[in-house]
């Protein structure tokens, strides 16, 4: 048990370091972040409360993504609206996508299903392949 512990931490760290190095070689630019300029709650009964988070943000024009960090776990996307101060008609959301991102090994090892990874054992073994699933037990097709 110790041992398939520690595979699945040296997996998690192995992807961790891929992800950013992937992450950080792309040429695309940089995701837009939306700050916070207020936030108003009123919390109801059954666990439901509603949050008014007015953010401000500059935009490039052309295409930008703009990232909403510190957001409720149990949001309800549909929930959110955008509206654009300078000008409502020629702005649109063409993608809206909500990650909830609890980092575990589970998690990041989802995120490279269908692609080709290394692991290295307790032992120093290596084994590369692509990644079939990441969800309980690591299996990889031998490549």
């Amino acid at each position: 048990m110790a041992k398939k512990r520690w595979v699945i931490w040296s997996l998690v760290a192995v992807l961790t370091l891929v992800g950013v190095g992937v992450w950080g070689s792309g040429s695309s630019p940089q995701p837009v972040a939306a700050e916070s300029a207020g936030v108003e709650l009123a919390v109801y009964n059954q666990n439901l409360a509603l949050v008014k988070d007015r953010r401000s943000l500059e935009l490039n024009q052309g295409l930008n993504e703009v990232r909403f960090v510190d957001v409720a776990s149990q949001i309800d996307p549909t929930s959110v609206h955008f509206r654009s101060l300078t000008d409502p008609a020629g702005t649109v959301v063409l993608e809206q996508n909500y990650e909830y991102d609890i980092v575990g090994a589970a998690k990041l090892l989802n995120k490279y299903v269908d692609q080709e990874i290394a692991v290295v054992t307790e032992d120093g073994q290596e084994y590369a392949g692509t990644l079939l699933s990441g969800s309980e037990n690591v299996i990889l097709q031998a490549a």
